[in-house]
């Protein structure tokens, strides 16, 4: 397994106990799920318009929730 892949294996398990709005913006904004990273925006459009102000300010308090 390669380091990358084992980081994403590692912080897949970080964000689990989240909930599901903080893991899937999480997952798309660093690529977790897929190989490529979405904007702010695209995650936005994905999640019923939402700004890409307030998908920043999601991804802000997920990252804060993990502790790490």
């Amino acid at each position: 397994m390669s380091k990358k892949n084992e980081m994403k294996k590692i912080i897949k398990e970080l964000i689990e106990n989240l909930s599901d709005r903080y893991r899937i913006v999480l997952a798309k904004r660093y690529g977790l799920e897929e190989d490529s990273k979405l904007t702010l925006e695209a995650i936005g459009k994905e999640l019923g318009g939402i700004t890409r102000e307030r998908v920043r300010q999601i991804k802000e308090k997920a990252v804060r929730s993990v502790n790490i």
